[in-house]
């Protein structure tokens, strides 16, 4: 195994632990994650060795040790700890129902850092890391409600010119799109990256390690965000000023 392919399994397999939530064995890791079970046998146990995961040798399970949660302890998003994301981004998943995401900005991108899926209501494709073309993205609009205009048409043309790019974006209306989010306080799209599927997001008071303006969404249904993007927006915004008011 490469170790680019080692690294890319071991955050995998350590996600899979925070989603599941509770312990599990080589079987149903190799299981879940689609790996052979030899190299995950062996990924798991030098990750026991390291100390970033516990084993019962009566069950045969694994989980994350201490030493994970205290790898990211000093992180802070300016005046919040990353505790205080986390509950916020678990209560708007309660209030609404959806699957939840905390995005950033990378480059003419939006990106996901962390996705909460609602529980029977996850969506394929939604999963940390994802990238999401700024002007075709509720996050996206939002992250770029404090450019300016000449920023965003710079971004519009950068994504035009992607290999990937299946449609061409049109700047006077990526313009608009970003002056309503501004007006409104949120930004809703749907069926532009997923069909049938839409998102509404809304900007957080807090930045990344890099100084980056970060996002939060829910992702529902298009029919469902049709009728009720205000309220969801309403609902977000609300838990925001509870969660993050210093």
């Amino acid at each position: 195994m490469s170790t680019v392919k080692s690294a890319q399994r071991t955050l995998e397999v350590l996600e899979l632990m925070e989603r599941s939530r509770r312990p599990l064995g080589v079987s149903q890791i190799a299981r879940l994650l689609g790996y052979p079970h030899s190299s995950t046998s062996v990924l798991v146990n030098c990750l026991k060795d390291l100390g970033y995961l516990n084993f019962d040798p009566e069950t045969r399970e694994f989980a994350p040790s201490i030493r994970v949660a205290l790898v990211g302890g000093y992180l802070r998003f300016g005046d919040f700890h990353a505790s205080d994301v986390l509950n916020l981004l678990s209560s708007i998943q309660k209030a609404t129902a959806s699957t939840t995401i905390l995005s950033s900005r990378n480059g003419v991108y939006a990106q996901y850092v962390y996705v909460l899926p609602a529980p029977g209501r996850g969506i394929e494709g939604l999963r940390a890391g994802s990238l999401r073309p700024l002007t075709r993205s509720a996050p996206g609009l939002v992250l770029m409600a404090d450019c300016s205009l000449a920023e965003i048409g710079k971004i519009v043309r950068r994504i035009n010119t992607l290999a990937d790019a299946t449609e061409h974006e049109v700047p006077a209306e990526t313009f608009e799109r970003v002056r309503d989010a501004r007006k409104a306080g949120y930004a809703w799209v749907y069926g532009r990256l997923v069909k049938d599927i839409g998102s509404v997001a809304v900007s957080l008071p807090l930045h990344d390690s890099f100084g980056k303006a970060m996002a939060v969404s829910v992702a529902v249904p298009r029919d469902e965000i049709e009728d009720r993007h205000g309220e969801l927006a309403s609902i977000i915004s609300s838990l925001i000023g509870k969660h993050l008011d210093r």
